[in-house]
């Protein structure tokens, strides 16, 4: 009787634990993590909203943070606070979920009004408009143009209806109606001369009029813009504060000058608007695109000189100038895999040596054009190929979470149900119940048995689809917000969206740069460069570069360092620290990271020290394998710590963790002190 008492309450336990088990992850699923919870309950009622006003701004991809910002501007009931987050909203939706915008423009736009916010409404309503000029829905473009104008009159917003003529501009200018986009252009203009808007947004309107104007007034706006560039740099503070755009605007306009000038003749002139682009690019660490124009300038200027020079010799020195230009842009567009560009200037390469007589380099180069084609059809048909594969992966996957979503529910009430049967008829079936335990427990081994058995298969769905989303969303956030930069008044907001595209385009820059390191890891195609290197120097170069990324509430420390000279590859070994640091930094929200190294006979030790989340003792050796990651709902591909576990290999090092959850970790790096070969 006893033993049978001791196994009815064990089994009415092991159930209750169960149910409740059940009932707080579908709780938990839904809570905030916990040191955001706790951080957050410290703080007082407007440091809250500005703490996370920031991180929506930080993280303006991501949804959560921009609800939960939403969600206690509400609680609090500040309209201010609450009108940013609506925008930040409405940001989101444009960049990332396209379709829900139009209904969140509905449910919010009698919010604003009533709060009497119209500079959040305006943008939003622009939001919309971009996406209906995008998806070519012109009744639509025209009405909601006409909607912005008329609550800008009644909200007194008299620049929302200069931002509402812009966007009829632009769609005009897109529909093959260039007359009237320049003539709305130029009203806008006259309005914002008038009223003495920012020299940075008239030059801004310039820009973009005399980019679609076609005709003799296109130079007289490149005219206007280049006074105004010249009358803004006049004053320090200004040109400081738009630096970023006004490069840019000065290199379309000192552009646009050196092409007409060309084009008429006038040699002198344009070399001189050409060395000032040669500045401008190299001052300004422009994109590659920018040399490319740069390069495809000289070109056009050499031949035009050739065409217009007697002189047999004189003419075939700037032929070959010509040339060296041409193959400059064909060999920047190889880099950047701009395929058609590289066609076309092989093309008038190819023409240039048939003028000449060089009928064999006519001949290779046409081989290269074929080949070039080929690639190009190829790579067309590749890229269908993969994006068709990975929207198949992606529906499927969300296919499988809705089935799992759905049998799980079905599990939870048919274990309701048996519940309450078992406890009903307990005392009679208590034997059965033990088995139907059993058997329960069986199940889900073999469930569990089945699903490693699909996991290499998973893992490679998931890869694909976790590319495709990570990759797309920098893109999706670089192409949203430079369209509505140069049309966007508010100086903070600019700056704002400028940051934004600069944080994602480094992001994207790093997972490419991450997937060719494990590619060519993984073909062994990877080459280290040794040197002699400083280790002093380099650590405090690193310290630098890390300090600017920690947490205010984290302490960075590096120990004293010896001086040490090691032959190693340096840009690689402050790949494998920073990545290292970066992890740290990324799992560490109070506390400290310290980092140094010693020597260790023919070798040094590197360690990277924090009092972050830690890592349980199973997942420590799986987190340096490929796409592997903590179960900890972190975002990423997996590919960092796989990378820095290929690169100490190649340098004939080792690297390990050491880490107990909830105190901290230590990873460990040791590389031989001179070059491998050396130390046979």
């Amino acid at each position: 009787m006893n033993t049978f008492t001791h196994r009815f309450v064990r089994i009415v336990s092991l159930l209750l634990i169960g149910l409740f088990i059940i009932c707080a992850s579908g709780y938990a699923e839904t809570q905030w993590p916990d040191s955001l919870r706790k951080h957050l309950q410290t703080l007082p009622d407007s440091s809250r909203l500005l703490y996370l006003e920031k991180l929506a701004n930080d993280h303006a991809l991501e949804y959560d943070y921009i609800q939960f910002y939403r969600q206690e501007a509400e609680r609090q009931q500040d309209a201010d606070h609450l009108a940013r987050a609506l925008s930040r909203q409405a940001n989101y939706y444009y960049v990332e979920k396209e379709d829900a915008l139009a209904p969140f423009v509905e449910e919010v736009e009698p919010l604003l009004i009533k709060m009497n916010h119209p500079v959040e409404l305006i943008q939003i309503l622009r939001f919309n408009l971009y996406l209906l000029v995008r998806h070519g829905k012109n009744q639509e473009v025209l009405d909601g143009v006409e909607k912005m104008k008329t609550l800008s009159r009644e909200m007194d917003y008299p620049i929302g209806i200069e931002m509402a003529d812009q966007n009829l501009a632009y769609f005009y200018f897109l529909n093959n109606m260039p007359e009237d986009g320049e003539k709305i252009y130029l009203d806008v203009l006259d309005r914002m001369e008038k009223r003495k808007a920012p020299l940075i947004q008239q030059i801004a309107l310039l820009v973009q009029l005399f980019q679609f104007t076609p005709g003799d007034n296109r130079m007289t706006y490149v005219k206007k813009a280049e006074d105004y560039i010249a009358e803004l740099r006049k004053d320090p503070e200004a040109a400081a504060a738009s630096a970023y755009q006004l490069s840019r605007y000065d290199y379309s306009v000192q552009f646009s000058n050196a092409w007409e000038l060309i084009r008429l003749g006038e040699f002198p002139k344009a070399l001189e608007h050409i060395n000032q682009l040669e500045i401008l690019v190299k001052e300004n660490d422009m994109e590659i695109d920018r040399q490319i124009g740069l390069d495809q300038l000289y070109n056009e200027y050499y031949m035009k000189l050739a065409s217009v020079t007697d002189n047999p010799q004189i003419k075939e020195g700037y032929i070959r100038k010509s040339i060296n230009y041409i193959d400059n842009i064909i060999e920047l567009g190889r880099q950047q895999n701009m395929l058609s560009s590289q066609e076309h200037y092989m093309s008038q390469k190819a023409s240039i040596y048939y003028d000449l007589g060089n009928y064999k380099e006519v001949v290779d180069l046409q081989k290269e054009i074929m080949l070039l084609k080929d690639s190009i059809n190829k790579t067309g048909y590749q890229e269908s190929l993969a994006d068709m594969r990975t929207r198949y992966e992606v529906d499927k996957l969300e296919m499988e979470k809705v089935q799992a979503e759905i049998e799980a529910k079905q599990m939870r009430t048919q274990l309701m149900l048996w519940i309450g049967g078992c406890i009903f008829l307990i005392v009679l079936v208590g034997g059965l119940l033990f088995m139907t335990r059993i058997a329960q427990r069986g199940k889900a081994v073999m469930a569990e048995a089945k699903e490693k058995a699909e996991a290499a298969d998973r893992l490679k769905s998931t890869f694909l689809a976790n590319m495709n989303h990570e990759i797309r969303t920098p893109l999706n956030a670089i192409v949203g917000f430079s369209q509505i930069l140069v049309d966007e008044e508010d100086r903070e907001r600019r700056q704002e969206f400028s940051h934004i595209i600069e944080n994602n385009n480094e992001l994207l820059q790093t997972l490419i740069g991450d997937v060719l390191d494990i590619s060519k890891i993984e073909s062994n195609t990877i080459s280290l460069y040794y040197k002699k290197q400083s280790l002093e120097a380099m650590m405090k170069e690193i310290y630098d570069m890390i300090r600017l990324r920690v947490s205010p509430s984290v302490e960075l420390l590096l120990d004293p360092c010896d001086e040490l000279v090691v032959e190693t590859d340096r840009s690689r070994l402050i790949q494998v620290l920073t990545n290292l640091l970066t992890n740290a930094v990324k799992h560490t929200h109070t506390g400290h990271i310290r980092f140094g190294y010693e020597r260790k006979g023919s070798e040094v030790l590197f360690y990277v020290e924090d009092t972050g989340e830690g890592i349980p003792k199973e997942e420590q050796e799986a987190i340096f394998n490929r796409f592997a990651q903590l179960q900890n709902g972190k975002k990423g591909v997996g590919l960092g710590l796989a990378i820095c576990k290929g690169l100490v290999t190649q340098m004939g090092g080792r690297i390990w963790v050491e880490s107990t959850p909830k105190k901290g970790s230590t990873f460990y790096v040791r590389i031989p002190q001179d070059k491998p070969e050396k130390r046979a």
